[in-house]
């Protein structure tokens, strides 16, 4: 099953977003980027993938981490502007994706900017 999840927030006058589609399938070890994630939009960063498969390795990490089964991630497609799109709204958008992959909501999240987006479960704090 394929989990969208776009993040858009406005801060400091600034718009961040990144908008990243994930599948969970437990015949994958791990983190796997497909081969064509990035070819939607002209405008890629290859930097973008590597920051889709980190935010995605810490989502299994701490779904694992509460006692979640271990389910294997496959980032389908990474989506973003140059103008609006880093490392850091590509991370938290795969994070929330593969984090809804694995069921859970959305709403256990802690979310964070200061300078730079992050996100973990608030249960980790």
């Amino acid at each position: 099953m394929e989990i969208q999840y776009t993040f858009l927030q406005v801060k400091e006058g600034m718009t961040h977003a990144a908008r990243v589609t994930v599948s969970s399938d437990p015949l994958i070890d791990g983190v796997k980027i497909a081969e064509k994630a990035g070819a939607q939009i002209p405008s890629f960063s290859s930097d973008w993938l590597e920051a889709a498969r980190q935010g995605a390795e810490k989502a299994l990490q701490a779904h694992l981490s509460l006692g979640g089964s271990r389910v294997g991630i496959e980032v389908v497609t990474v989506l973003g502007t140059e103008v609006d799109t880093r490392q850091d709204t590509v991370e938290v958008a795969a994070f929330c994706a593969a984090w809804k992959a694995f069921g859970h909501h959305e709403s256990a999240l802690k979310i964070e900017y200061d300078g730079r987006w992050t996100v973990c479960p608030k249960e980790a704090n």
